[in-house]
Formats: C-alpha cells, structure tokens, sequence
C-alpha cells in the first residue's frame, strides 16, 4: 500500500477549489473515517521509549485519549507529559482538529501487538506546529499542517518508489507504534514529508475541517479503489457498500467526471449524504443511480439500466 502524497495534494487542492456547498460540514455527514487496514511499519520502524507511568503522569500540560489494553475502554487522561523532540527530522504539534477511525476502535479488539497499554491514540488530525526539529528545513513554527496517517522519511528506497506505507523509518506509526494524536500535543517523525501545509486563509473555517479527510480516507480510497482499478474519465462507476469507504469513493469520483454513478446498497440514514454529495458541481453531468439496500437484487438493476451492458468499474 503506497498511499501516494501526490494524491493527496490533488485532493487538498481540489477541495480547497470545490464550491462550498458541496463540501460543508460533509465531516457530520460522513461520521468517523479512515476505515482502513494497513502496513505496520517499515522494517526498521523505531518504537518510543518504554514507557515510565511516573514520569508519563504527572502534572504536564497535555491530555489525550490513552489505551488501556486490548478489550477495554479507552480513557482521557489529562496532565500527561509534553512529547518531546526524539530525532533531528521530529516535529511537535499542537493538535487543532483530529478524528475518531475504525482503526482506532479495532485497536480496542484485536490483538495488535504494537499498541502497547498507555498508548496514546490517534492517527489522523491537522496541527499548529510549536517546534521543530534541527534537522526539519521546510516546515516552521506557527505554520498549521495537515498530518498524513501515513508516516514517511522521504529518503529510503521504498518512499523513492512512491511507496510510502513500506517507509523504512514510517508506516503506521502514529497511534500504532508510538503515541497517537488525539490529544492536545504530538510528536510526529519525518515532520518534511509526513505533514502538508494549510493556507492560511482557510484556517478556521468550515473548509479546514473538510481537510481532515485527506489525511487518511480520501486518499486512500482514491489510491486503492480508483486509481488500482483503472479509472479514467467519462466512466460508468458500480460503488458497492455505501458505508464511509463507498461514501469517500463517491467524492474522490467527482474527480474523473464519470458519465454515470451506481451507489449499491444505501441504506435510508445515508441516503441523504449521498443526495448531498451527488448534488456537487463535479457531479452536474453525471447521472447518479442511488439504489436502496432493500433492492433484491442489485446487479440486475444495474443490468437492466444499461441495457445488460455493464459498467466499466
């Protein structure tokens, strides 16, 4: 899984260009996102210290939601420790905005070896950056970034292949293999290549919320169901399942303009967010066929709409 930067800012510079009716509080709308599995780290990725309870509680500034092991509940614990700079290439961030992922709430259920108990969770948020590291040139303190959930050197051979979940020194690691970001403060690795920068003029507004999404499930599913899959422009697209990944593969379609849209599977709660988003201008030359979960049989719907042609993806 790559999880390509180069999308990424595709998909920023797309929403920060889309008319803001398409995209407001479209986070209320689509609920927690970022329901993906992925890579857990590079080879050599490095876990934070062991942690010390007397010295990671006490009387420090930060809170943040902590786990508490494997089947019980996470807790929000406050005056917790600062995060402090560990490598040269570190950034800390005051954390402004984050989410709640699935990957998250499975952490709570399965067996995930590297979430040790006391971690602090999280992996997707945007931040104001209040230091940097001495070896960071192309961030600085004050600027607000976008986190990726994907932690990436830059460097190593698998980033020059545009690999970035394989990322020697990254991967998952936030939330996974060293403290998360919902909180108040986070340390993130490789702060040049692991975070993008937010205009300022968006800061604080409705579409800067809109932005989390691109730290995790937009790209990803842009990456893995559209561009994996061959997507061209003027297609005719099938999404089945119209949970948070058919809803984000929905979106990141707008992108190629497709001549007709089949959303399979819609159950009545969501039917307004997909009216929603089909409502979007990328979407006025596109017919949408929203077809309800309680439709026997979906794929002779589709069938019969295209004269038993099918759709190309």
């Amino acid at each position: 899984m790559s999880f390509l930067l180069f999308q990424r800012d595709i998909i920023i510079l797309w929403i920060l260009k889309k008319n803001r009716e398409t995209t407001t509080n479209l986070m209320d709308k689509m609920g927690s996102i970022g329901d993906l599995s992925r890579h857990e780290g590079g080879a050599n990725a490095v876990d934070d210290d062991a942690i010390d309870v007397d010295n990671w509680l006490g009387n420090g500034p930060c809170s943040s939601v902590v786990y508490q092991g494997k089947g019980k509940d996470v807790l929000f614990q406050s005056e917790l420790a600062m995060p402090k700079i560990r490598e040269p290439t570190d950034v800390i961030i005051k954390v402004l905005k984050t989410t709640i992922s699935p990957d998250d709430i499975d952490s709570l259920k399965r067996n995930t070896k590297a979430i040790v108990k006391k971690r602090r969770l999280g992996q997707e948020c945007i931040g104001e950056i209040t230091e940097v590291g001495n070896e960071v040139s192309k961030r600085k303190i004050g600027q607000r970034v976008l986190v990726s959930s994907i932690t990436s050197c830059g460097h190593c051979v698998s980033c020059k292949s545009r690999l970035y979940g394989d990322c020697q020194g990254g991967g998952w690691l936030l939330g996974h293999r060293i403290d998360g970001v919902q909180g108040t403060h986070a340390r993130v690795p490789h702060g040049d290549y692991s975070t993008f920068l937010i205009p300022s003029h968006v800061w604080d507004t409705e579409l800067e919320d809109d932005l989390v999404l691109c730290s995790d499930i937009l790209p990803a599913v842009l990456e893995m169901g559209l561009v994996d899959g061959g997507i061209k422009y003027d297609m005719s697209i099938a999404i089945v399942g119209a949970g948070i990944k058919g809803m984000a593969a929905f979106i990141c379609a707008g992108l190629y303009a497709p001549r007709e849209v089949y959303i399979l599977g819609v159950e009545d709660n969501q039917l307004e967010a997909f009216k929603f988003i089909a409502n979007g201008p990328e979407f006025e030359s596109t017919r949408v066929y929203i077809l309800s979960k309680e439709v026997d049989d979906t794929v002779d719907a589709v069938l019969e709409q295209t004269n038993d042609e099918g759709v190309d993806l």
